[in-house]
């Protein structure tokens, strides 16, 4: 399906790409025969003639004096009625001015283009997101409706062919992509913006067939009650809208996807399947067969676990609280007894759900099953008959949780026996199960007992600063669990600055002390946690130094010391100093 949306959106780009030009129409005027009404296109420009006959060559085109900018020519200003006029008429025998009555002459000056749509006449047709897929039975119509001078022609291109004027119904018979353009002209020559609309035709149904899991032997289709038959059907176009089936020419019922077909209402014997899909344009698939034996005389015998679980290839690990339930059917004659063995020992026979041996390791459970006639599961290998069938299954018993571990990863210092860290350290959490394997990773911090769900390194930025604990818990495939706790030190505090000089100050400049040329400046630190791990300082803007023992050399005039420690996991103080030397 997506396949074929790709090469629909290809196609119709490729149309785009490819159309022809669209036809290319003058501004004109129009006079409606029937009403008389003069329409004028506003992009046309007007000029005015007076005659003294009817005849407009015999006359003088006018000029205006006073507004010369905006005539010969002139254009309408107003969409819809315009109105040239005199201010007084004049009686035409007497020829004196009649007060008060104008002489008008009506022009309609229309600047819009028509408004068309497109309808699509299918009963079929199916939306999927923005893709439009149509059936067989396709019409489509274009309408369109202009306000004043009305709709001269309707042209439409299909599939970047040359356009066409549009004269009635379109009728599509061919599968495949198509995209529409279309636009109406009106009678002044207003032409419309072109639409498009893309639409696949699908003619082609579905295609299905049925899927046979379970005890299923090729040599006439031989199943069990318990062989699932699941039907598939694939529709590379619109898609399948709905499977339908019945068995031995029943009533047709619909599908629900991913179901098996009920078997167990069936007689033993032969019985014939019959089924077809019908797509979102309803193309109807011709009617499938699958013909089936179905015995219902031999036992059919399972294992089924009960409680936690946890499959990986032909491995099946246990948890010693769960147990192993054999179930036993047999239509025809009945099931007489289920017997079974553990680990090569005597058989017994089963009542209830058994508990596996709670040692670790591998166990192997043998069970077989005979119905009131003494008949018995066949071997799918050699055709022939045991006096008992024997399935095997190897369970492994997984009795402990995983190993938990955590790493540090960034800023940390260990002292005695605490470990400090930065809000930017990332705890990393490790958990291995050498059985059944890890299932999931959880913590939570101190008391909370509410569990993250562990997916990558975290911080501890978001809490408080201090001492917190880490509660790991580590679930393995049957949901054995373990946990592990560390303490760890969150150290959000920097260290604290402190300074002082050996002399008194000797004055005050500009609120900053003024100290004699000799004078020493000693720096000390304070960190109540990890230690400091680093001093610089820098003395009017010049390279960072390390700092041993005090600071001189100062210059006459204002001086200005940065001072920047980091304690022993990466918290950082900057103090600023400044003072004037005389």
């Amino acid at each position: 399906m997506k396949s074929k949306l790709v090469l629909l959106f290809v196609l119709i780009n490729f149309y785009l790409s490819h159309a022809q030009d669209k036809p290319q129409f003058e501004p004109t005027y129009y006079k409606d025969t029937i009403s008389g009404k003069l329409f004028w296109n506003m992009s046309l420009p007007a000029y005015l003639t007076l005659s003294p006959t009817p005849n407009p060559s015999s006359g003088v085109q006018l000029e205006s004096k006073a507004t010369r900018q905006y005539a010969d020519p002139f254009y309408f200003d107003t969409e819809g009625i315009n109105y040239i006029r005199t201010r007084w008429a004049v009686d035409k025998k007497t020829g004196q001015s009649v007060p008060n009555v104008e002489i008008v002459w009506e022009i309609y000056a229309d600047g819009h283009s028509p408004h068309s749509l497109v309808h699509l006449i299918d009963p079929n047709k199916h939306y999927s997101g923005h893709n439009l897929y149509c059936s067989k039975a396709l019409r489509l119509a274009i309408s369109s409706r202009d306000a004043l001078s009305g709709v001269k022609q309707i042209y439409y291109s299909v599939n970047g062919a040359q356009y066409k004027t549009y004269t009635d119904t379109l009728t599509f018979d061919r599968e495949g992509i198509y995209e529409i353009k279309y636009f109406a002209v009106d009678n002044v020559n207003n032409v419309e913006q072109t639409h498009d609309i893309s639409f696949y035709l699908d003619f082609t149904p579905p295609k299905s067939n049925a899927m046979i899991t379970g005890i299923h032997l090729d040599k006439e289709n031989i199943i069990s009650t318990s062989t699932k038959i699941i039907l598939r059907s694939k529709d590379t176009i619109s898609g399948v809208k709905q499977i339908y089936y019945r068995i031995d020419s029943t009533k047709w019922i619909a599908y629900q996807p991913n179901t098996s077909i009920p078997l167990a209402g069936l007689t033993d014997g032969n019985h014939i399947l019959e089924f077809y899909a019908v797509d979102n344009v309803n193309n109807k698939e011709s009617i499938q067969t699958f013909k089936f034996y179905l015995d219902k005389t031999a036992p059919i015998t399972i294992a089924d676990i009960l409680g936690d679980k946890f499959i990986v290839n032909d491995k099946v690990f246990f948890s010693g609280r769960t147990k192993l339930k054999l179930t036993s059917v047999d239509n025809k004659a009945g099931v007489k007894a289920v017997f079974y063995s553990i680990d090569g020992g005597e058989f017994k026979k089963y009542t209830e759900p058994i508990y596996l041996p709670s040692t670790p390791g591998w166990h192997e459970v043998v069970y077989f099953a005979v119905d009131s006639t003494e008949n018995i599961t066949k071997d799918k290998l050699t055709n022939s008959y045991y006096k008992y069938r024997m399935k095997v299954d190897k369970i492994y018993m997984d009795l402990s949780g995983p190993k938990l571990s955590y790493t540090i990863q960034g800023d940390k210092y260990k002292r005695s026996d605490t470990i400090f860290i930065s809000p930017r350290t990332k705890i990393i959490l490790n958990a291995s199960d050498p059985e059944s394997g890890v299932k999931s990773i959880s913590y939570y911090l101190d008391n909370s007992k509410t569990e993250h769900p562990y997916e990558r390194p975290f911080t501890l930025a978001d809490i408080n600063h201090g001492l917190h604990k880490v509660n790991i818990i580590g679930y393995d495939n049957v949901n054995n669990r373990n946990i592990a706790t560390f303490t760890i030190f969150l150290d959000k505090e920097p260290p604290k600055i402190t300074y002082s000089f050996d002399i008194p100050p000797i004055g005050q400049k500009d609120s900053l002390p003024v100290y004699t040329q000799n004078t020493k400046l000693f720096l000390s630190f304070i960190d109540d946690f990890t230690g400091t791990s680093t001093i610089f300082y820098s003395l009017n803007g010049g390279q960072k130094i390390p700092y041993s023992n005090y600071i001189t050399g100062f210059k006459t005039g204002e001086n200005t010391i940065n001072v920047e420690v980091t304690d022993k996991v990466g918290n950082k103080a900057i103090k600023t100093i400044s003072f004037f030397i005389k």
